[in-house]
């Protein structure tokens, strides 16, 4: 029996909330606090960059 594809995952990086949203196929929506951020053809590299862009965003802008 195969299991069903995952279609939604969510977690956290330290107060953001990052959603990773599968659309069609192999396309996945980069979703961090409720605001889109990217689309990528693999949930491995939404995944990376959802938490890459989390934890820049916990850090504030640079330079100030």
């Amino acid at each position: 029996m195969s299991r069903p594809a995952r279609t939604h995952v969510t977690f956290n990086v330290k107060t953001h909330l990052v959603e990773l949203v599968r659309l069609d196929g192999k396309q996945w929506r980069v979703v961090i606090d409720g605001k889109n951020y990217a689309t990528f053809c693999s949930e491995s590299r939404a995944r990376v960059a959802g938490r890459t862009a989390a934890q820049l965003m916990a850090f504030g802008p640079l330079g100030t």
